[in-house]
């Protein structure tokens, strides 16, 4: 019998590439109030899983939102 660990493992291996995909996604900017900066990289994994959300101003308020969503599972995970 091959323990449920050992098919997990074997799953996950077989979404990943064969290669790590280094390339980085960043941008940045900056109001009167706040300066920010993201990055973001695909890594071992077949397709982007992760996202964030910048928004400097929440409804034409003070408020600002910052948001990382950690797709584990696929990107829809994170939308």
């Amino acid at each position: 019998m091959v323990p449920d660990a050992f098919i997990y493992l074997s799953r996950r291996v077989k979404r990943s590439l064969n290669r790590v995909i280094r390339d980085k996604h960043s941008e940045s900017g900056a109001d009167d109030r706040h300066l920010f900066g993201a990055s973001e990289m695909q890594g071992w994994r077949i397709n982007m899983e992760d996202a964030h959300s910048l928004l400097l101003k929440l409804d034409g308020s003070k408020n600002a939102f910052f948001g990382v969503y950690d797709g584990h599972g696929g990107r829809s995970r994170t939308l």
